[in-house]
């Protein structure tokens, strides 16, 4: 920021300072004199917003819902190879040799 800067914003705050003290005058302070005149304007101005909170609740439902589909698909999956391993086995085992 230059001095032109700096010195109009203290200007402005020594103003709203001196009709915030007299409010008799037909100059009292409003509100939009406390936004322009806060040494924080800047700041105010050049803040992003927060974003609103999202509600993650379903999106985990989802992810639960799928690890059980999953485990219930890897169980399967196991199970089978184990059959086919014992199959594969008892075929070995029941041949005939020669």
């Amino acid at each position: 920021m230059n001095s032109t800067t700096n010195s109009s914003r203290q200007l402005a705050i020594t103003a709203a300072n001196v009709r915030a003290r007299n409010p008799e005058s037909k100059n009292a302070l409003s509100d939009e004199d406390n936004f322009t005149g806060s040494p924080f304007n800047h700041v105010k101005s050049y803040t992003k917003p927060k974003k609103p909170r999202v509600d993650n609740s379903c999106i985990l439902d989802f992810l639960i819902n799928e690890a059980e589909e999953r485990c219930k698909q890897n169980e399967s999956l196991m199970k089978l190879m184990q059959d086919s391993n014992d199959t594969k086995k008892l075929s070995l085992v029941s041949l005939p040799r020669y």
